[in-house]
């Protein structure tokens, strides 16, 4: 089963117990349910409602873990290629929403769009800014901003 957590619930609740959330949702729309079920890190989710084994390096250790991994992979890939379709000036499907170079300049070229998180760094930063926000001001202006990844 696959769950994929909304950009609200990233945003709202963050990255990790979004996930989390998200991870519990798709164990329990197994029917049947699992007798166990292994996580790959250190951490069990506290929403896991079935027996849960955490495996550090689970992807390297344990081959239903990497299956996982992969498809939750290419799940992302796929989404992030609908994403391109839709706004294809920010390259979603070069980049897979990681903030590359290419991507930061996008983003401060044109500002962000619906499936720019707001708690995603440099948007969230910038969107404070207002008027003086990089994408509201010229050319000239947003040159002046250097690329620093963090």
């Amino acid at each position: 089963s696959v769950s994929v957590a909304s950009l609200e619930d990233i945003d709202s609740l963050n990255i990790k117990v979004s996930t989390e959330t998200a991870m519990a949702k798709a164990v329990s729309s197994l029917d049947p349910p699992p007798d166990l079920v292994l996580v790959d890190g250190s951490h069990i989710p506290a929403h896991l409602t079935v027996k849960a084994k955490a495996v550090v390096k689970g992807d390297l250790k344990c081959v239903c873990i990497a299956a996982a991994s992969i498809i939750a992979k290419v799940t992302r890939d796929r989404i992030m290629q609908e994403f391109d379709q839709k706004h294809p000036v920010y390259k979603f499907a070069k980049h897979k929403g990681y903030l590359t170079k290419e991507h930061w300049t996008a983003i401060r070229d044109h500002g962000p769009c619906e499936v720019h998180r707001d708690s995603f760094e440099p948007v969230k930063g910038w969107k404070a800014m207002g008027d003086k926000a990089p994408w509201n001001l010229g050319e000239g202006e947003r040159e002046l901003l250097s690329w620093r990844k963090k």
